[in-house]
């Protein structure tokens, strides 16, 4: 489960400005090998996996894909035959056929769907696909520490500190450092987070791709009606790549929480 995910559609225009296009789905495949390269693994390999696991989001075990929009996905016929893909709007329920289901769920980058709502039903819904004992991990960015990093301190960046500031967005996503406790609080267990910043060999590499991410939002805020804010994003992406190309980058660290599904959910009072 991946950002592509959106609220229903009276809420997607005003609230989620990326894209669904070919360009977008590059940057979504350029984003999950630059994410891989970062922590070097996709699934935790603290995680053990049993065999015939069933699994969300990881290779090389039976896998289902959940999205609310399966058009940047490969088309069925390219996928293994271990891989499917299925619909799902995480702000509704799960269906009952993948109730207690699944070893692991994987999910990943949810941050501008989930910033503003309420957190419980969807931390629910992985409880409820996991099997007694099964685990969760949850990869997200962590725009707390998020910096602009650069070679050479004297260079003037303006261009990348506005966007890093606005990205802040005045600390609306800053939620995701507590979803440990979020997790906790609906029952998970063995709750644990670790941090992963930009290595200088792909700082570069994660610079562009938020930089294309900023294309879109600016895309999107045109659409929506924001052409003024759009085109003071634009104008600061064009400045930020010429700043990049100097030796500074835009870097946004990410974070991975593990979680464990109990044998026994508790009772709610």
């Amino acid at each position: 489960m991946s950002s592509s995910q959106s609220p229903k559609a009276s809420d997607a225009d005003n609230e989620y400005l990326l894209s669904r296009g070919y360009v977008a789905a590059s940057r979504l495949n350029l984003q999950h090998y630059l994410w891989q390269g970062s922590l070097n693994y996709i699934g935790a390999p603290s995680i053990l996996v049993p065999p015939g696991a069933r699994i969300t989001d990881r290779p090389d075990c039976r896998l289902i894909g959940f999205d609310l929009d399966l058009s940047q996905a490969p088309n069925p016929g390219w996928l293994p035959p271990q891989i499917n893909l299925k619909k799902w709007n995480i702000f509704e329920l799960v269906h009952p056929d993948y109730w207690g289901k699944f070893d692991i769920v994987h999910v990943r980058l949810l941050v501008m769907v989930l910033t503003g709502k309420d957190k419980t039903q969807f931390i629910d819904a992985l409880l409820m696909l996991l099997k007694p004992g099964g685990w969760l991990q949850w990869d997200e960015l962590n725009t707390i520490d998020m910096h602009v990093r650069k070679l050479d301190k004297s260079v003037a960046t303006p261009g990348l500190d506005r966007i890093c500031k606005g990205t802040a967005a005045s600390g609306r996503y800053d939620w995701t450092l507590r979803i440990p406790e979020l997790l906790i609080s609906r029952g998970f267990e063995k709750v644990k987070m670790a941090k992963f910043g930009d290595s200088p060999h792909l700082a570069r590499a994660f610079n562009d791709q938020n930089l294309m991410t900023m294309d879109e939002v600016a895309a999107g805020m045109e659409g929506s009606g924001k052409a003024d804010e759009a085109s003071k994003l634009k104008s600061d992406i064009g400045k930020a790549y010429a700043e990049s190309i100097a030796g500074a980058a835009l870097c946004i660290p990410r974070i991975v929480v593990l979680a464990q599904r109990p044998m026994q959910l508790r009772q709610e009072s």
